[in-house]
């Protein structure tokens, strides 16, 4: 796939002499988090960030300060040179370009003008659209001797069963380089009649095939409620809870989680979440839920940006993912149980006093 299919062609850029101001009221109108800086030629000579702006501007408690350094020119803390590539490159050069230089956006130009924009968003939304993860599906991963014709082969007992294929990967078996892991990913919720054929036929499937996974112990705990769905930036971000709820039904179906394993997750109260967050981050995250944060507010702490825009109760929505783990938590500890699984979880970026990486409430102390 070339980097042209993928470009937002439509960009948003400022030249040197503009000011931060400027910038940052773009960055918050179109809820962007970088402007290519151009000069009259329309050549790309910069590029801001969100985060170069919240790293010039002194705190909102500082008013005159922060009004003096956001009538700056742009200039003065843009980066350059800047990295750029051409619309024919193709994605696989953009995501080591992301890598390897630690960065989140390139510009995309030709004869020497800028023609469109790649962000690691669009790069991310590319791939969910590649694995085909955002259909109702299920994955499959079977282990084959890495030479030709395995791939025929297992498709055509895939097209027997009269199952459409969204996507497939192929990589390296890492303990046995003469083996290649082929990962499938199915039209199906219920993939277990066709992993059985491949059993008969000799194939060793790896997922769903990890012993504490498929069948799981009468002593484990899931912790599951729909009400995950309701930590939802918007429908086009890529944190998107359908995940959990994908799984849910996935083991459901197979018949290997039991309605006695389900167990509903607590909200996490405010002493709980305030012996990890400021207290004012944490009203902040209520007031943003109820549309009451203002948006000097919200680039403080973090909210309101690409990564964590704002949606209607946010605050409940985090305290009940961080109450899921609390409640897996105490399962294990209290209630008896082996083990206990949240996956409505994973919210570990987020700082004391800011939002960061999807997350607005972490659970870092939780690990």
């Amino acid at each position: 796939m070339l980097v042209e299919e993928i470009m937002k062609k439509d960009v948003i850029t400022l030249e040197p002499h503009h000011t931060i101001k400027e910038a940052l009221s773009l960055l918050n109108e179109h809820h962007i988090r970088h402007i290519p800086i151009v000069n009259e030629y329309n050549s790309v000579v910069g590029i801001i960030s969100d985060r170069d702006i919240r790293d010039a501007a002194p705190s909102t408690l500082e008013k005159i300060q922060n009004e003096d350094t956001l009538n700056h020119q742009v200039s003065s803390i843009m980066t350059s040179p800047v990295i750029t590539v051409h619309p024919l490159d193709f994605i696989e050069e953009i995501a080591s370009i992301f890598y390897e230089h630690e960065i989140a956006c390139v510009p995309v130009t030709k004869d020497n003008r800028i023609v469109g924009i790649v962000t690691e968003k669009d790069l991310l939304y590319t791939l969910i659209q590649l694995t085909g993860i955002h259909e109702q599906s299920s994955q499959v991963e079977v282990k084959v001797p890495n030479k030709a014709g395995m791939l025929p082969e297992i498709t055509q007992i895939i097209g027997e069963r009269k199952i459409n294929i969204s996507s497939v990967f192929i990589y390296p078996y890492e303990q046995d380089r003469s083996q290649k892991i082929i990962v499938l990913r199915i039209q199906t919720m219920n993939p277990m009649p066709l992993i059985d054929e491949l059993k008969n036929r000799g194939y060793e499937v790896l997922w769903p095939n990890i012993p504490g996974v498929v069948s799981m112990s009468c002593h484990a705990a899931f912790i599951y409620t729909d009400n995950f769905n309701s930590y939802k930036f918007r429908e086009d971000h890529p944190f998107d809870q359908q995940r959990v709820t994908l799984t849910y039904d996935l083991l459901k179906a197979a018949g290997t989680l039991t309605d006695e394993q389900i167990i509903p997750p607590r909200m996490a109260t405010d002493q709980e979440i305030e012996s990890v967050h400021h207290p004012r981050y944490v009203d902040a995250v209520k007031r943003a839920g109820k549309d009451l944060l203002t948006e000097s507010e919200g680039l403080e702490y973090g909210i309101g940006t690409e990564d964590t825009p704002i949606f209607p109760n946010m605050h409940e929505a985090a305290a009940t993912l961080v109450g899921g783990t609390l409640t897996a938590v105490d399962a294990v500890l209290k209630d008896g149980y082996e083990h206990a699984v949240n996956l409505g979880g994973g919210l570990h970026h987020g700082f004391i006093r800011k939002a960061s990486g999807f997350a607005s409430i972490t659970m870092q102390p939780l690990r």
